[in-house]
């Protein structure tokens, strides 16, 4: 599997959590029978859950941590485990640039580039530690 399909798929598990989460809240105000069954069959699925996440966090943390360019790096752990959006993204790294505003296309640019890059490396990253 490639990096970025984890990191896709990694992104899907928070959603799942998160909807869980919402579905539990709701639930818990309704205080029927069927209701705390469905909480307590709610709690075990997303305990799963976190289980998964945490695990699969740790992997890709390690996979990210290795690659050389902190860019790269930032640009990762922003974009897929922070889940920001392109714009702050661009912000977060090149922001304080004095010329941020007059050329900030570039910049985004910059960034789309630098995210390529690190799926790139972050590839041989996960083939090298198969071998």
């Amino acid at each position: 599997m490639k990096f970025k399909e984890r990191l896709k798929n990694y992104q899907k598990l928070l959603t799942e959590i998160t909807i869980e989460e919402q579905r539990a809240k709701i639930i818990q105000d309704d205080n029927s029978l069927t209701g705390r069954r469905s909480l307590a069959g709610i709690k075990d699925h997303l305990n799963k859950l976190l289980d998964q996440e945490q695990n699969e966090y740790e992997k890709l943390t390690q996979i990210i941590s290795k690659l050389s360019c902190v860019e790269e790096r930032q640009v990762i752990l922003a974009r897929y485990m922070d889940g920001m959006e392109w714009e702050t993204i661009t912000a977060l790294v090149f922001g304080k640039a004095k010329n941020f505003y007059e050329k900030e296309d570039s910049y985004q640019r910059r960034i789309y580039r630098i995210h390529g890059n690190a799926l790139i490396n972050a590839n041989k990253i996960m083939e090298a530690s198969r071998n």
